[in-house]
C-alpha cells in the first residue's frame, strides 16, 4: 500500500488495508501478513491500530535505500475490524521494540538460526538464497540510474517479483523447520 505525500494522512491507507482484509474475508482468509519499511514509523502505527502485531524482521529486504522490513501479522482478519478512530484493547500497549519480536510462540530457535541451520542442511534453501541474492544485485544495479525506460520498469518490477517468490519460499521452509522442531519438542 503506498499513497503519494500530497495525499497522506486523509484515511486512504487505512481504507485500502480495511478493503484488502474485506476481500480476504470474502475469501475466507484467516490471517493477514505484511511488510513495512522499519523506518515508517506512521505505516507501522496504522497497522498496529488495525489489529496488526510486529512479528519478526527481515533483514536488507528493501532496497534504494536498504532497509529491514517488519513483518506483521493479523491473528484473525475474520473479526471485523474497530472503529475508525479507536484502538483494539489488545494493541494499546506499545509497539514491542526489535529485539523482543518474536512469533508468539516460545520458539527454541530465532528465525537467524534456523536459516543457518538450513544453509547447511539444505541445498534448496542454499539455492534460493543464492538466488535472492543475485535478484537483490541486479535490481541495486538498476536502481543506480537515475531515470528507468518503460522497458527498464518492467525488468525492475519481474526482479522485484522474482525475489519476492524466492524470499516467500526461504520464510516457508523457515516455518516449515519451526513446526518440525515445534513437533518434536512436543511429542
Amino acid at each position: 500500500v503506498a499513497v503519494i505525500p500530497s495525499a497522506r494522512r486523509h484515511g486512504i491507507a487505512r481504507r485500502l488495508i480495511e478493503r484488502a482484509l474485506e476481500t480476504g474475508r470474502e475469501k475466507t482468509a484467516t490471517k493477514g501478513f505484511l511488510e513495512v519499511r522499519a523506518s515508517n514509523h506512521a505505516a507501522r502505527r496504522l497497522y498496529g491500530r488495525l489489529g496488526f502485531r510486529e512479528v519478526s524482521i527481515r533483514t536488507r529486504y528493501y532496497t534504494n535505500p536498504v532497509e529491514d522490513a517488519i513483518l506483521m501479522e493479523m491473528e484473525s482478519v475474520q473479526r471485523p475490524l474497530e472503529s475508525a478512530g479507536s484502538v483494539p484493547s489488545v494493541l494499546s500497549e506499545e509497539v514491542q521494540p526489535r529485539s523482543t519480536l518474536s512469533t508468539g510462540r516460545c520458539d527454541m530457535m530465532t528465525e537467524r538460526a534456523i536459516a543457518e541451520q538450513l544453509r547447511q542442511s539444505s541445498t534448496e534453501f542454499r539455492e534460493l538464497e543464492e538466488s535472492h541474492h543475485r535478484l537483490d544485485n541486479e535490481l541495486a544495479e538498476l536502481q543506480k540510474r537515475h531515470v528507468l525506460t518503460p522497458s527498464e520498469e518492467l525488468v525492475k518490477k519481474q526482479l522485484q517479483k522474482e525475489k519476492l517468490v524466492k524470499k516467500d519460499k526461504m520464510a516457508e521452509l523457515i516455518r516449515l523447520y519451526k513446526q518440525q522442531d515445534d513437533h518434536s519438542t512436543v511429542h
